[in-house]
Order: C-alpha cells, then structure tokens, then sequence
C-alpha cells in the first residue's frame, strides 16, 4: 500500500478515487495476513475504500505498518 500511494504522489484521495472509480469489490489485510490465509476477505469497494484512509492515517505514526490491497471489478 505504501508503494502504491507514494507513485499517486503521497495523495490517499487520489488513490481511493481510482479505486472508487474502476473496482467494485476488494479485500483488505493489514500486514502479510492476505498471504499468511490464502483467500481474500471480498467486501463492497465503499467499504475498503474508507479502511484505506483509516489505515494510512495509522501508518503515519507507526511507518512499519502496510497493508496489502486486493480488488477485482
């Protein structure tokens, strides 16, 4: 997630706003979780799209933390 953000200029608007806009469903997981379980949690893109900027408010004071993004159309 962090790599992701900082080629949209560091700008967590402009992120959701393409996920928004091009993808109707993801999955979130903090950290390596996704990978460590395999299946994908699918849950509605307005959902995922607000954990977004929850999540990147967290990284901001803990740098250590990324998330992996997963969505489908």
């Amino acid at each position: 997630m962090p790599y992701l953000s900082e080629r949209v200029g560091g700008d967590v608007g402009l992120l959701i706003d393409l996920v928004e806009k091009n993808f109707t469903e993801g999955a979130l997981s903090l950290g390596d979780r996704l990978r460590a379980h395999g299946v994908p949690n699918w849950r509605p893109i307005a959902e995922i799209a607000g954990t977004i900027a929850d999540h990147m408010n967290k990284r901001r004071t803990n740098p250590s933390l990324w998330d992996v993004v997963v969505v489908r159309k």
